[in-house]
């Protein structure tokens, strides 16, 4: 449950960061200086060590590190503290819109933790996808066409020479 609704700015960050990666989990909390901020938690396993990859974004600045737990200290941290996002594995950007924030974060979080962002659909299975229904409802029709009447003449008629 969120603490507060999340400002213009961060779900429009939120909206752009949903079409380039999905499997994270979003708190809206507040920094130590009541300023809002969105901290995302992308739990990842790097090499022998299990963690989550944070980036954060209050509107304007843009911070990623990795984390050996889940950011629950979110609201009762500095925007910089518990995170590297000064090193080399970090992300430091500053004065950055929300959608430049969300493309760089979703590249950030692809190259930090290996996972592909995910690819559409191609045309092929989306045209097979269609194409199933598309029986599977001419199926139906039939049948219905084909047993329709004879329900029909059932339900109107129970002692009928059909019962």
């Amino acid at each position: 449950m969120p603490d507060r609704e999340p400002t213009a700015a961060e779900s429009l960050f939120l909206d752009e960061l949903w079409k380039r990666v999905d499997g994270f989990d979003v708190w809206f909390g507040r920094g130590l200086a009541g300023d809002p901020r969105l901290t995302v938690s992308y739990p990842c396993i790097d090499g022998d060590r299990a963690g989550t990859a944070v980036p954060a974004y209050d509107g304007r600045r843009l911070r990623g590190g990795w984390r050996t737990a889940s950011p629950a200290w979110a609201d009762d941290a500095g925007m910089d503290d518990p995170l590297d996002a000064g090193s080399r594995n970090g992300l430091r950007v500053d004065n950055i819109e929300p959608t430049p924030a969300a493309a760089s974060a979703a590249d950030w979080l692809t190259r930090r933790t290996g996972r592909p962002t995910p690819a559409p659909p191609s045309p092929v299975v989306t045209g097979l996808a269609t194409l199933v229904v598309l029986l599977v409802a001419v199926a139906l029709l039939l049948v219905l066409v084909w047993l329709g009447p004879l329900l029909l003449y059932r339900y109107v008629f129970p002692d009928g020479p059909f019962a």
